[in-house]
């Protein structure tokens, strides 16, 4: 920790020496106190896992309320210091929601589709396996909750950057440093760092162009090693201190033999005296990106869907309300037994699917103040 803030100190120094001999404004310090109502970061739903806490489909908001603050320390050279933050507002702790009696906790379903590459765990229910488990010392089991509590999401980024304002044009640049405040987040959030550029015409600040890119450990389904963003926003001011603020971007990702359009984004909100409410839409053109979905080993041997799986390519996962509780377990259970006998493939295993949502929507709220 010390070796961080020398480190940033020597930084601040280096650039703001000249402020001194020009007698440059004070640095300043802006506060944004934000809300969500679903987090959704470059398309990817994170609070999804609410659907799975009510036994419900997905859908274009599904997710839950997110605290979202941010501090951004200003310098009068264009450096800059940002601490920003995202916390679920209800649905933070795990939840039984199959109601089995276990032999010990897990459900890998729920872990994969909040984001993490979890390898399954086993969970038996049989009174024959129970007692086995009791007879090694491992007890009859019990009613165990599922990985499906969204404070594994918290997040706090931490950006150190720089811009500046040239002839020809706006030019930034820094490094993001992704963090879980507690050790599920820091699992699920498999981000380490990203470097990022920004470019705007001096002709037409309004459209920017971004690149990030990850440097350092990585890896995980929710993270890009090449990001492209192209965005569009304006402040028309409609009255004193009020403002129309609308909009619009593009995402194009990179990935590990995946790449394509990612999310097209649009935003119609108004501010006024600090105050600000938004209406945010997002659109995900190519469902690879967020589908959790992976058949591999034995199961590549047959046509995925004969044997009642779903592979990243076709959109599809797990449906919470028909895979989610007690009668939905004995009912998928009883269907995958008369299959597996029926056809003679003691692999197949049947899972009620869904078609990911294409468009997603929230609602964003915030107060901003400058010191």
């Amino acid at each position: 920790m010390l070796k961080k803030f020398s480190a940033l100190s020597a930084f601040l120094c280096v650039f703001a020496a000249p402020a001194f001999a020009e007698d440059l404004p004070d640095t300043t310090v802006d506060v944004t106190l934000g809300a969500v109502s679903n987090y959704i970061f470059r398309g990817a739903d994170l609070h999804q896992g609410r659907a799975q806490q009510k036994a419900e489909s997905y859908g274009s908001n599904t997710g839950e309320w997110a605290f979202q603050p941010s501090v951004t320390f200003n310098t009068p050279v264009g450096l800059y210091f940002n601490i920003w933050g995202s916390f679920a507002m209800a649905g933070r702790q795990d939840q039984d929601t199959d109601y089995l009696w276990q032999t010990k906790p897990g459900n890998a379903d729920l872990l994969a589709a909040n984001g993490a590459d979890f390898s399954p765990v086993v969970a038996t229910y049989t009174l024959d396996n129970a007692l086995a488990q009791n007879a090694v010392g491992g007890g009859l089991g019990g009613q165990y909750k599922e990985a499906n509590g969204l404070y594994r999401a918290d997040e706090v980024d931490l950006t150190l950057g720089y811009k500046t304002s040239t002839t020809a044009g706006n030019i930034g640049f820094g490094l993001v440093h992704y963090t879980g405040p507690n050790p599920e987040s820091k699992t699920v959030f498999a981000r380490t760092n990203e470097v990022f550029l920004t470019y705007a015409f001096p002709f037409f600040t309004d459209v920017t162009f971004a690149y990030y890119t990850d440097i350092g450990e990585g890896g995980g389904s929710l993270n890009n090693n090449n990001y492209y963003n192209v965005s569009y926003g304006k402040a028309i001011e409609i009255a004193e201190s009020t403002t129309l603020d609308i909009g619009a971007g593009a995402g194009y990702g990179v990935q590990d033999r995946l790449q394509g359009w990612q999310d097209v984004t649009g935003k119609i909100g108004v501010t006024a005296y600090g105050f600000s409410v938004a209406f945010n839409y997002v659109y995900r053109p190519d469902l690879r990106f967020f589908d959790t979905d992976n058949s591999s080993g034995t199961n590549e041997q047959a046509p995925t869907w004969a044997r009642g799986l779903s592979t990243r390519g076709d959109g599809l996962i797990a449906d919470p309300s028909r895979t989610t509780g007690f009668v939905n377990s004995a009912i998928n259970s009883a269907i995958t037994s008369f299959a597996s006998t029926t056809s003679g493939d003691a692999l197949y295993v049947y899972t009620p699917r869904q078609k990911l949502p294409k468009t997603l929507w929230f609602v964003s709220l915030g107060y901003t103040l400058s010191l």
